[in-house]
């Protein structure tokens, strides 16, 4: 006679067909020049930054450039809106994209308290670095002629206009729209704490991929268009990979004249992924 263990009901539905696989590393990959985003197969423990084997504790994470050698030192791990989602910034700069490289989490643990099992490192590849700017001030840079704003070489912020009073000089129709569509691109969502919706959600600092370009591109669309005065409009983009610039070109028809406007700004990118 077979009992609960052997029986049907020991190694059938009710039984070993019901474990349960543990917490592993689904996948990684680069997501700026010092932020690895890290994709688990379920939720960690998550709680305490300072506890053994937390996902939140730096301690929990080894990154290394498998090609050259070299180790990264983690220092804050960030959570998401994904349970499972967690982003390692480094004080050093990762390899580029020619270069492999590993994260592990050997002592990571899962929501109760379990080791998690392997797999418990993944590879990913580095992104291609932006190339260095000079950004050093010049002389043209030192003087500005506050009632000439044009001598700026800045073609976003411009500088300030003075009236025949020698008040500042407000600005509107076309110009201000195109000032205001900049604004709008160039700011963070959450910048503004009385706007927590405007802005745009892109930072230098990003990793752009020639992929994503059609999903940025219908994404810039929709945030010209929360401008009150833009009737319409329509969005083109250039990636520049060896130089890390994205190109973005803006053309909005306004309401109610039904005036066009152009706007084209060039945003650094923190590098360029594949």
């Amino acid at each position: 006679m077979s009992g609960w263990g052997t029986g049907a009901y020991g190694t059938g539905g009710w039984g070993a067909a019901t474990a349960t696989p543990g917490l592993s590393l689904d996948h990684v990959y680069a997501s700026g020049t010092r932020a690895v985003t890290v994709v688990l197969t379920g939720a960690p423990l998550a709680s305490n930054p300072s506890a053994p084997g937390d996902a939140r504790n730096v301690a929990t994470w080894t990154i290394e450039d498998v090609t050259s050698g070299t180790a990264f030192t983690p220092t804050a791990v960030a959570t998401t809106d994904d349970p499972t989602t967690f982003v390692i910034s480094t004080l050093e700069d990762l390899g580029d994209y020619t270069h492999t490289h590993r994260v592990t989490a050997a002592a990571l643990v899962d929501s109760g308290g379990n080791a998690a099992t392997p797999p418990l490192s993944a590879t990913f590849t580095g992104v291609q670095q932006r190339a260095a700017r000079n950004d050093a001030p010049t002389a043209a840079d030192d003087v500005v002629d506050l009632r000439a704003y044009h001598v700026s070489r800045n073609p976003v912020g411009g500088t300030l206009n003075v009236n025949s009073a020698g008040d500042y000089q407000t600005m509107g129709g076309v110009e201000l729209v195109r000032k205001l569509i900049i604004r709008r691109l160039t700011t963070r969502p959450g910048e503004f704490f009385h706007l927590p919706d405007y802005g745009f959600p892109f930072q230098t600092a990003d990793v752009v991929r020639p992929v994503e370009l059609v999903k940025l591109r219908a994404a810039l669309r929709e945030a010209v268009k929360r401008e009150p005065e833009v009737k319409d409009a329509g969005v083109g983009l250039s990636l520049d990979s060896a130089n890390g610039v994205l190109t973005v070109t803006v053309r909005a028809a306004l309401q109610p004249a039904g005036e066009t406007l152009e706007v084209n700004a060039e945003l650094p990118v923190g590098a360029v992924g594949f």
